[in-house]
């Protein structure tokens, strides 16, 4: 297929940069990757990612992507004395139960921004003593507001959940009655 005259006139020729800096603390890295290596071990987790920046700069300080080096053995199965990884032979066991992860997946995963920013939900209502990780909220399976519907993405009925259990189900109804009470001075 050809291009449009246009698109070639409007291109722009490639010019040499600058060379790259990196932004890594190296012992925050390696810090990271222990205590995501411990996470995945012991929630049994297929893998895990972990970032850390800078918020004032937006500097990168860490970024860890760790993978279960073998999945979970059904439990009438025996398990293999060890198992191969595109890094060699590593020996079934608590140590060296992760290894590298083939991508770098805290880049090139998507993630539902609305999961994500029910973070920045919950710290405002944290700070501001709107809630506590105790406090209860009845939370429907679906609301409407404005006009349109929203929903939980697994069907419930009506439920009393704690701030602390809506997080950790991201649910959408739960996060939007708790974004409700900090009002549009907040947003």
């Amino acid at each position: 297929m050809a291009l449009p005259s246009s698109s070639i006139a409007d291109s722009v020729s490639s010019r040499a940069g600058q060379g790259v800096e990196l932004t890594l603390d190296t012992q925050l890295q390696y810090e990271s990757e222990q205590v995501l290596a411990q996470a995945i071990e012991s929630s049994q987790s297929v893998s895990g990612m972990a970032v850390v920046m800078d918020v004032k700069t937006g500097q990168i300080l860490s970024m860890a992507n760790l993978v279960s080096t073998h999945p979970k053995v059904p439990v009438s199965a025996t398990p293999p004395a060890t198992t191969v990884t595109a890094g060699g032979v590593i020996p079934i066991g608590p140590k060296d139960a992760v290894n590298e992860a083939a991508n770098n997946n805290a880049v090139t995963q998507l993630y539902e921004p609305g999961s994500v920013f029910k973070l920045v939900t919950f710290s405002a209502a944290l700070q501001d003593g709107l809630i506590n990780p105790n406090s209860i909220f009845s939370v429907p399976d679906q609301i409407t507001l404005d006009g349109s519907n929203f929903h939980d993405a697994d069907p419930h009925p009506t439920e009393k959940l704690t701030a602390t259990q809506i997080l950790a189900q991201s649910s959408n109804i739960g996060t939007s009655e708790i974004a409700q009470g900090l009002g549009s001075s907040a947003c």
